[in-house]
């Protein structure tokens, strides 16, 4: 089965709004559970597609490295 056809709640996380807290967190989790799908929302085009793009919206010391 797919990770995106799952039944089961518990791997799947929506996080509403994509700010520095919420991206950061969503962003590490997604790193470290591959088995949990993450889905982000924000009122903000531009926001969704700065965390889309190369350059990540925010500095987070070694964030970068975490993601790869």
């Amino acid at each position: 089965d797919s990770i995106s056809q799952s039944t089961n709640p518990a791997l799947r996380i929506c996080c509403i709004g994509v700010g520095y807290v919420s991206g950061s967190t969503c962003a590490i989790i997604a790193s470290k559970c591959p088995d949990i799908l993450i889905t982000v929302v924000d009122v903000s085009a531009e926001r969704i597609a700065a965390w889309k793009s190369d350059a990540l919206p925010i500095f987070e010391s070694k964030l970068l490295t975490k993601l790869i």
